[in-house]
């Protein structure tokens, strides 16, 4: 209510001192001019002056210039943004147009005080676009923020006012008018934590050398992608497009004389890496066994190699291998649809999360929190917790079947280990690397408006601790203040990782050591949540900590001490590999009574349900979980999300999944599972865009929320698509075919 006051009084006493100020007396300066200056009280309306003769005086006399700036404007705001406006006075009572819109830009008091909505922006195009001789418009944002409560919860309500200055005022200058604002709200206040940021003119924008360095890359890229596709595209089909991807060559591609021949393209097929080769024929040429090319000398051999590593960055081939509707042989095929409902999740959650800047009244959006339903979007965190356990799940069952196919012993193990891990970070930074170098430099470049942060603005975590980020111990050092917030779970699921090959090989060579010990280190992350948990008074979740208080909130205590530290998260991932490990020894088949798999679903069922919804308080809004509850549901909850839907899997690859494996096996779920990981890096980054590209805040209704959310799911996985085929794709065909996979065939010589 203060903050409406408060822009209706700005408005009102705007006009209401310039028109005491026209119709002061000059004659009575000393009484009622005074007066209106130092007090700011209305003049008696038995003086009359002529609205010229006091532009006159306001122009031509620079005591009464200064003082009538003195008291009309704060004090401590420099000399060059007081002339401006006091010369963008003088000409709002000229009546020029672009004075007149410097004021018409200014936030405003909109329908919706009462429900939480302080967030008034005003006019930006329309301040940044007016013009005058000398004087442009710069738009600023005040803002404070005020911690109230509300449904049982502490809840920090962020209060904006867009601000329409002269061009020669600064951000100090508008924080300066914006205090100034506040303290002639009855009752004063003061607000230590107001501030103000202007956004820059055209000519301010700058263009960092990092930033120039980071679309130069991009660029790059973008070429070397491109033209090898191009290259790709021409020569398929030829005899140098099976010579350059070292495919036997069919005897049709030869004519007699031994030159190649095109092949069309009804003729094509896919092999089992995705390349495309030749589809069988009749052709009476086809009859003779396809032979793989040997280059005659070592110039053909250094040339045919130069192509095969420019051939890496093809987004031809590449872009085709990414959309193949097509499972692999012995793949767990219903992974693939848990993948994208999980990532869905994913973004349904962050998709509420990062529009919060441009949400008209949050208190709307927050009060939802209470709803039974939205229990699915408030504890849509067991999503990272699926992507957890199908990790671990994943590595133990491919880990146990190549140890079992090579019959793995101590010290080929000991050899393997090194390269495993090099396989994993290759596999992850190059696309993480590329992600934090745009989000850090170039993205800041890309839009405006009055939510934009500033240019050249960049995430100083980033610029600080991004080496944390690319080392994967950013969950733990720095912890709160990591590169790219998002990016935590990419270091506990490598430091899963570490030592996840230790644990799988003792189920290896001691089976029931093994899963002894796999279920001991569960066991051991719940303990240390609970520990955690009641030494750090943690609550139950992100809404959990803002019931608590407000110091834990705003800390994030919640988040630093429980939600990113490998200790208390291990258990969704130890959960997969004990799961990897029974689909392993099942060979994919349950040999189970009906019933009794009946049974199993019900139960997966009712853990997941106990997970998600468990922390329903129903018409008890106010109910506030005690210390021991919130370390019973932080150890177990996800565990038991975890159990249930790891079963799902392990039912659906072992044919007891009936239409749910026919839903979550769909191969339309392949190209999308595979875009995953990139669909993960850049939604955050497609989500800020979008968001803080508004030109003024939208009031949220659900419906609204479901446009958002499917926008944003859309727009994250086109930019994945493009992502993973310039950022991605190609570091993986690298280190396939240069690194970690040349070692293995170097040990396979061996």
């Amino acid at each position: 209510m203060f903050l409406g006051a408060a822009c209706i009084f700005v408005l009102v006493s705007c006009f209401f001192l310039l028109g005491e100020a026209a119709s002061s007396p000059y004659m009575q300066l000393s009484e009622g001019y005074e007066n209106f200056l130092k007090n700011k009280s209305p003049i008696s309306s038995s003086a009359n002056i002529d609205l010229g003769d006091f532009r006159h005086l306001l122009q031509n006399d620079p005591l009464v210039s200064h003082k009538f700036a003195q008291h009309l404007f704060p004090e401590n705001i420099t000399s060059e943004c007081a002339d401006q406006l006091t010369e963008t006075l003088d000409s709002l009572l000229d009546g020029e147009l672009w004075a007149v819109q410097i004021f018409d830009a200014w936030g405003k008091p909109e329908a919706g005080i009462l429900a939480s909505d302080f967030n008034w922006l005003g006019d930006y195009p329309e301040c940044m676009s007016l013009n005058s001789t000398d004087i442009r418009g710069r738009y600023c944002t005040g803002s404070h923020q005020v911690t109230t409560s509300t449904g049982g919860q502490n809840v920090t309500i962020p209060y904006q006012l867009g601000l329409c200055v002269p061009s020669a005022c600064n951000a100090h200058d508008a924080a300066e008018f914006y205090n100034f604002v506040l303290q002639l709200i009855p009752p004063s206040s003061v607000y230590p934590d107001a501030t103000a940021i202007c956004q820059p003119l055209a000519e301010e924008k700058e263009w960092s050398g990092l930033a120039k360095t980071a679309y130069a890359v991009y660029g790059i890229m973008i070429l070397l992608c491109v033209s090898a596709g191009l290259y790709d595209y021409l020569i398929h089909g030829t005899a140098m497009y099976y010579m350059v991807h070292q495919l036997p060559i069919p005897a049709s591609v030869y004519n007699s004389s031994g030159e190649h021949l095109s092949v069309s393209a009804d003729r094509l097929a896919s092999d089992e890496d995705g390349c495309l080769i030749q589809a069988e024929t009749s052709d009476e040429h086809d009859l003779r066994p396809p032979q793989h090319y040997q280059p005659h000398s070592k110039v053909e051999r250094g040339t045919l190699a130069v192509k095969r590593f420019f051939l890496m960055f093809s987004c031809y081939t590449n872009g085709y291998k990414l959309l193949v509707a097509k499972h692999a042989p012995g793949t767990i095929e219903s992974i693939h649809g848990v993948r994208f409902i999980s990532i869905t999740w994913v973004m349904l959650g962050h998709s509420l999360l990062f529009s919060l800047p441009s949400v008209s009244a949050p208190l709307v959006v927050i009060n939802w929190v209470s709803e039974f339903l939205f229990q699915a979007i408030t504890n849509a965190t067991v999503s990272v917790d699926t992507f957890f356990m199908i990790s671990g799940l994943l590595t133990a069952y491919l880990m146990l079947k190549d140890f079992h196919r090579r019959q793995i012993g101590g010290l080929d193990f000991l050899k393997t280990v090194p390269v495993l891990y090099l396989h994993r970070y290759l596999r992850l930074t190059p696309a993480l690397a590329f992600m934090i170098l745009f989000w850090t430099y170039g993205l800041w470049h890309l839009s405006e408006g009055p939510l934009w942060p500033i240019t050249p603005a960049v995430d100083l975590n980033c610029k600080n601790n991004s080496w944390a980020t690319l080392l994967y111990v950013n969950n733990i050092y720095q912890s709160g203040s990591e590169c790219a917030a998002w990016s935590w779970y990419l270091a506990n699921d490598f430091q899963f990782f570490l030592v996840c090959p230790f644990i799988v090989g003792l189920i290896y060579w001691k089976e029931t050591v093994g899963v002894l010990v796999s279920i001991a280190t569960i066991l051991l992350s719940c303990i240390v949540s609970v520990i955690v948990t009641v030494q750090r008074d943690l609550g139950l979740s992100l809404v959990g900590a803002a019931e608590q208080s407000p110091q834990a909130m705003l800390s994030s205590t919640w988040f630093i001490y429980y939600y990113v530290t490998p200790w208390t998260r291990y258990q969704a991932y130890g959960v997969g590999v004990l799961f990897g490990y029974i689909i392993w020894k099942t060979k994919g088949k349950l040999s189970i009574h009906w019933v009794f798999n009946l049974l199993l679903w019900l139960i997966s069922a009712a853990l997941c349900i106990l997970s998600l919804y468990g922390l329903y308080k129903g018409d008890n809004s106010t109910y506030t979980f005690s210390t021991a509850e919130s370390a019973l549901y932080n150890a177990f909850a996800r565990t038991s999300w975890s159990i249930g839907v790891a079963y799902v899997i392990l039912a659906c690859h072992c044919g007891r999944g009936g239409w749910v494996n026919d839903l979550l096996a769909w191969r339309g779920f392949v190209p999308l599972s595979r875009m995953t990981y990139c669909a993960y890096l850049v939604h955050p980054v497609v989500m800020t865009y979008l968001s803080y590209s508004m030109q003024s805040t939208v009031r949220y209704t659900k419906l609204f929320y479901a446009q958002t959310f499917v926008a944003h799911v859309c727009f994250s996985f086109g930019v994945a698509f493009v992502f993973s085929l310039l950022f991605e794709a190609p570091f993986l065909n690298i280190d396939k075919h240069l690194i970690t996979g040349a070692v293995k065939a170097k040990k396979k010589d061996v």
